[in-house]
């Protein structure tokens, strides 16, 4: 029993759409479908050495190899995805759709465990989700100081996609998150394209970015929507935003990770623009962390006196020199109370 990716795709756009995995987990992390679990039949090293028996001897003896490595671990093999399947059973994939997915296929299925196959495996079903960037997508940009709580609004507002959410980065050079690695280049496509099949609202909501998000980029076709998509700005007065970047990048790290291990962090991402802020104000501001992480209980006002004039220093010249730059058209400006309304009540104008 099989299903082809345009049917999968139809899943997606209805809601959850389990993937089966059985790739080795490096070619899962090379690229994955979200709600996928990887369950491999072939592990690294054994998907290494069959590699070798094909290039050296053939197909037929690489498959060979393969069944004399994983044949004695079927029962384990089998048990674990059994336990994986729980509460719903998936559709189980490997890079073609081919000989691994349907030896688990045939393995559950002796084991009384009925699961379809995705025709055309992952690499089928990818290149549906990244036909997503290619279609028109019209909607809006979201613009604001650094600080201004852009995030925080698009996750309250239907239609709209987190893009850095997606990425795991928040864009600059303070922007990775404590102990949470980046996905692939392919792993991000994938997410947006998901996010792009399940949209329902209108219009379309994104954060203005930079083509790079840490390590991973917004497709080039995608990338050329946001373009040209006209800009809303969300505005803060500066203090309220040093605040919330206090809460957000000092005080609510320091509830979770060591002080020693968030004080490196923030160093570490000054010393990263200390080329841009200047050696002085580097010097400064590099100092300004140190004593505020010096007291024995983290005290929020100092925290935030470094935080205020980090922006005054570089956050908003570089915005505002951004803004400047950008022939997107400004069409609404105004607070989070604001900019809500005017997106409810363009809803309604455009319903």
């Amino acid at each position: 029993m099989t299903i082809s990716p345009a049917e999968f795709v139809e899943r997606i756009r209805a809601g959850a759409a389990p993937l089966f995995d059985v790739r080795a987990p490096a070619e899962f992390w090379e690229g994955h479908m979200p709600e996928s679990v990887s369950s491999p039949l072939l592990y690294n090293d054994e998907r290494h050495l069959v590699g070798i028996r094909y290039k050296e001897q053939g197909q037929e003896a690489a498959i060979a190899l393969g069944h004399m490595l994983v044949d004695p671990l079927r029962w384990k093999r089998v048990d674990q995805w059994k336990k994986q399947f729980a509460p719903a059973t998936p559709v189980i994939t490997c890079f073609r759709g081919g000989l691994r997915s349907a030896t688990a296929q045939r393995w559950l299925r002796e084991e009384g465990v009925s699961a379809p196959r995705l025709a055309g495996g992952y690499k089928a079903l990818r290149r549906l989700v990244t036909e997503t960037f290619h279609e028109p997508h019209q909607g809006f940009l979201l613009s604001g100081l650094t600080g201004a709580g852009k995030t925080e609004f698009l996750n309250g507002l239907p239609g709209a996609i987190d893009l850095e959410g997606l990425a795991r980065h928040r864009g600059s050079a303070f922007g990775g998150w404590l102990r949470v690695p980046q996905p692939s280049q392919a792993t991000f496509e994938n997410s947006l394209g998901y996010a792009l099949l399940r949209k329902r609202e209108e219009p379309l909501v994104v954060e203005s970015e930079s083509r790079l998000i840490g390590r991973v980029v917004i497709p080039d076709p995608f990338y050329a929507s946001m373009s040209r998509m006209p800009r809303v700005i969300l505005d803060l007065p500066q203090e309220e935003r040093a605040r919330r970047l206090t809460e957000e990048y000092v005080l609510t790290p320091l509830n979770s990770f060591p002080q020693d291990e968030v004080q490196s962090w923030i160093l570490g991402a000054l010393a990263r623009i200390r080329d841009r802020l200047g050696g002085m104000n580097h010097g400064q501001l590099d100092a300004a962390v140190r004593a505020a992480f010096s007291r024995p209980t983290p005290s929020a006002e100092e925290h935030v006196a470094w935080v205020q004039r980090l922006l005054e220093l570089y956050y908003d010249p570089l915005y505002r020199h951004s803004l400047e730059r950008n022939e997107s058209p400004v069409i609404f400006s105004g607070s989070a109370k604001d900019l809500m309304k005017w997106f409810q009540d363009h809803r309604i104008r455009t319903m």
